[in-house]
């Protein structure tokens, strides 16, 4: 699959994720099918922007490669702000539940509490099991909510260190790169080198040429002065 195919599946379900997300938030289907297909739809969404990572690393000219990493930065965006309204509609529906429940419950506690009234009269005492199971309840719900925020903690927790590996696949291809640079000029220099000695080796050969051309050109000279002059 080209990135071009991928980058317009992304930006697809990209959309059909915001309007999920826009009928929960509207409270017109909050059902658990709803929510399951946000969840999938997420999942999807964060590994089309891993495979957009890995083919960003994999282009070869720059501007191919800044359009790559551009678009993958556009889908990780668009997930991250998708997944931010997913958590805190779930953070606000969690509250909107303990509160209906805890209004019952104090509903059904001011009627016992009626009953227990009666009974006080007539048996002479005071029953604390309504406070006692408020006081629980909302030790639950604290401890729900501490859930939640470990729960948000730990994903950005994931967040950050896929940043950070992000990152280090990017250093890795700039070491590679560098690695490769340097293979480039260690072999440069070595041609270089070469050149160089046999520059200077003909020019001790073009030495010895030219001294001893002088010689048996003196020797020459000589000859003929001594025995033809």
């Amino acid at each position: 699959m080209s990135a071009a195919v991928l980058y317009n599946n992304a930006l697809r379900q990209t959309q059909q994720l915001q309007k999920e997300i826009a009928s929960l938030e509207a409270g017109e289907d909050t059902s658990a099918a709803v929510q399951g297909q946000i969840t999938a739809g997420l999942a999807s969404l964060q590994r089309c922007a891993n495979d957009l990572d890995d083919m960003a690393r994999r282009e070869v000219t720059a501007q191919k490669k800044e359009k790559a990493i551009a678009r993958s930065r556009k889908v990780r965006e668009d997930y991250t702000a998708i997944q931010q309204a997913f958590t805190q509609w779930k953070i606000a529906d969690r509250a909107r539940v303990a509160t209906a429940e805890r209004e019952a419950l104090l509903g059904s506690g001011q009627h016992a509490e009626r009953r227990s009234s009666s009974a006080v009269h007539r048996h002479g005492h005071d029953p604390q099991s309504t406070d006692t199971a408020i006081l629980m309840f909302d030790s639950m719900i604290r401890e729900g909510d501490v859930l939640d925020a470990s729960g948000n903690r730990v994903d950005d927790i994931l967040h950050m260190g896929q940043t950070v590996l992000q990152d280090l696949y990017e250093q890795r291809d700039m070491l590679k790169g560098a690695q490769r640079r340097l293979y480039d000029v260690a072999n440069h220099l070595g041609l270089s080198t070469s050149v160089i000695k046999y520059i200077e080796r003909r020019s001790t050969e073009d030495k010895y040429i030219f001294f001893g051309g002088i010689i048996v050109t003196v020797l020459v000279m000589w000859f003929i002065v001594h025995y033809i002059g």
